[in-house]
């Protein structure tokens, strides 16, 4: 794995561990606690990509799911998602 592959997985992983807190009020975010309410039921797709080359698909990326259970965010690796939030990392990583 060369530097860049490695710094995005510690990104990613970060982002994801930090969408867990939130979503399960680990951490006070009131707007966003709001705004990405989370349902009962609900399954949630966290997709992070790096594309060095705009023109080309993603060189690397992590799809996670988060399942809605009893109030609290359940980490997945595969699920149907009722929704998707997307995150490029191009910026930190070129």
């Amino acid at each position: 794995m060369n530097g860049k592959t490695n710094v995005f997985y510690k990104l990613a992983f970060k982002l994801i561990t930090l969408i867990n807190k939130v979503i399960n009020k680990d951490v006070d975010v009131p707007y966003l606690q709001k705004k990405y309410k989370a349902t009962r039921g609900t399954v949630i797709e966290i997709y992070i990509t790096h594309t060095p080359t705009p023109s080309k698909p993603p060189k690397m990326e992590i799809r996670k799911y988060f399942k809605i259970k009893n109030g609290k965010a359940v980490l997945m690796d595969e699920a149907k998602p009722d929704a998707t939030v997307w995150c490029e990392l191009n910026t930190m990583l070129n």
